[in-house]
């Protein structure tokens, strides 16, 4: 902030604190099985609710923010491969952390060998 001379400036700097996983959280957590086209969605929530799948065939699970990761480990861990999109470079490192600061262990590898994509598609 020290070097945010005007009010733009500070904003800016703020925002770049929501792609920190020091101070940020994780508030919503999408996933899709290609092969059946069975989805879930895992988002942030004072009301927990969940509910069974809908016309696309997506569940959707509200949470605490500790609740939703500690339902992503569950899910990806039955799986072989996983495919994102900038995962190596930002969602995988960012969730791994944010695991880390809740006291979530890691049920899989997120970054496994870069070149090797029979486990992970980035």
């Amino acid at each position: 902030m020290k070097s945010a001379e005007t009010q733009h400036a500070r904003e800016t700097e703020v925002q770049k604190l929501s792609l920190s996983p020091l101070t940020a959280q994780i508030v919503a957590i999408g996933m899709l099985n290609p092969d059946t086209m069975a989805g879930k969605v895992l988002y942030q929530s004072a009301k927990q609710e969940q509910s069974g799948p809908d016309e696309r065939n997506i569940e959707y699970h509200a949470g605490t923010e500790e609740q939703i990761v500690r339902q992503f480990w569950d899910d990806v861990r039955h799986y072989d491969q996983f495919i994102t999109f900038n995962g190596r470079s930002f969602d995988c490192p960012f969730l791994m952390i944010r695991s880390a600061m809740l006291s979530i262990p890691p049920t899989r590898s997120l970054m496994p060998y870069r070149y090797d994509s029979s486990t992970h598609c980035a």
